[in-house]
């Protein structure tokens, strides 16, 4: 997931998503959609994003 966004910068979690498939890591990693739009929304709680 940071990964992605320190790639793409700013970014709508649609961006993200889309990112992260292009890597094929729904396979690999078991990302689901919903997961990660909580992941965003935790990472910018603590101040991560």
């Amino acid at each position: 997931m940071l990964g992605v966004v320190k790639l793409v910068g700013e970014a709508h979690g649609y961006v993200v998503r889309r990112e992260l498939k292009s890597w094929s890591a729904d396979s690999w990693a078991n990302v689901q959609p919903g997961s990660i739009y909580h992941a965003l929304k935790s990472l910018a709680k603590d101040g991560l994003l």
